[in-house]
């Protein structure tokens, strides 16, 4: 992944110094500046992705592509706004791949419950009976959304008209429905592999 270069007016001196010794491969630079802002970036992460487990992961790798390249780098701002740019700039990475994973999911969800109509097969039956437990069990106004969205396939703006509540507030609802059915593939997708 190729880190974008940030414009700014100055870059301190000391940071200067460092990225210097980062570039010759001074490994106890390199720890220092990982023991420092590590704690920090993390924190960062988690006001963009809230699972600290994925916000350490996207901060190490960042530091591992920030060793591999450290010859390279080129910035034009201060370490730290750099660093922050760099943590947002993956979060939000994560995230729209997230996004893409979720309508992957989503997708998988229809095709078995359109299965399960089809074909009568057990598994998806089950499968059908979880997942409409699992939207049963949301307060009634995220399941009538999630319903209309995934399985009428109802823009949101139509939901949003249809309900008489405002567009954010569907995709708030959408979010937090995604998120219980998410938690549901993937306990799926664990007893699959």
């Amino acid at each position: 992944m190729k880190e974008s270069t940030l414009e700014c007016e100055y870059v301190l001196d000391s940071d200067i110094s460092l990225l210097k010794k980062l570039e010759k491969g001074d490994r106890a630079v390199y720890e220092s500046v990982f023991n420092y802002y590590y704690p920090i970036l993390i924190k960062f992460a988690e006001g963009y992705v809230f699972n600290r487990a994925i916000c350490e992961d996207i901060v190490q790798d960042f530091f591992v592509w920030l060793w591999e390249n450290r010859k390279q780098l080129k910035v034009r701002t201060n370490l730290r706004s750099y660093f922050y740019q760099a943590i947002k700039n993956r979060s939000l990475d994560y995230l729209k791949h997230l996004q893409v994973t979720d309508k992957y999911r989503v997708l998988f969800i229809q095709a078995s419950m359109n299965a399960q109509l089809e074909e009568e097969e057990p598994e998806n039956e089950v499968l059908f009976n979880k997942l409409s437990l699992i939207i049963n069990q949301m307060p009634p106004q995220m399941a009538e959304i999630v319903k209309a969205k995934y399985f009428s396939s109802k823009k949101i703006e139509e939901i949003a008209s249809q309900l008489d509540i405002s567009v954010n507030t569907v995709k708030t609802q959408l979010s937090r429905g995604r998120k219980k059915i998410k938690e549901f593939i993937s306990t799926i997708l664990l007893l699959f592999t």
